[in-house]
């Protein structure tokens, strides 16, 4: 597995297909799909095998990598999480970012904001896009702070387009541009 990313707290890396059951068991923990676009459906091993293999290749439109916490102690899985650009348009110079920490325990411990800060980085000096995108649903109340505190700015709702937990709740689109993440380095 190739170590790709360096923040300060996490590294980005490769895809491990053998992380497929860790994979497996975050995706299906609704307190985790809740926040995620396709929502609380099973996922069967098979599905997440696949993914791990499709994730290795190389893709124009789809960039994936492992979220690896660099200080947990010795011994402790290390893999904490995924990340992705989805949607690249290259013409237009922009892409849609997703994240998932799959383990509660690593929460609000600033690891998903690092991942986020590296693969910016990584996103506007080395492939050149000129923004990243994305949306969340408001009640991830905790993504929203993260990505606050990545750079992101709000930039639209879609009111009550969701329904969740027994109610309607808005759509939260959010992005951030080069330009504004090189003047907050």
């Amino acid at each position: 597995m190739e170590n790709l990313l360096k923040g300060k707290r996490v590294q980005l890396k490769t895809i491990d297909p053998e992380k497929a059951p860790l994979f497996n068991q975050w995706f299906n923990d609704p307190h985790i799909t809740e926040n995620l676009q396709w929502g609380t459906l099973p996922m069967p091993m098979e599905l997440s095998k696949n993914f791990g293999d499709q994730a290795q290749q190389p893709s124009k439109t789809d960039q994936h990598f492992s979220i690896h916490a660099l200080d947990l102690p010795e011994g402790e899985e290390s893999y904490i999480g995924h990340i992705s650009l989805h949607h690249i348009d290259w013409r237009n110079r922009v892409a849609e970012l997703g994240i998932v920490i799959g383990d509660q325990k690593h929460l609000s411990k600033g690891y998903g904001t690092d991942a986020i800060k590296t693969l910016l980085h990584f996103t506007f000096m080395e492939m050149n896009l000129n923004k990243v995108m994305l949306r969340h649903y408001q009640f991830n109340e905790r993504g929203h702070r993260a990505y606050l505190k990545a750079g992101f700015k709000e930039e639209g709702r879609l009111r009550l387009q969701l329904y969740r937990h027994g109610r309607f709740w808005d759509v939260i689109y959010m992005g951030i541009l080069k330009e504004e993440f090189m003047n907050n380095q």
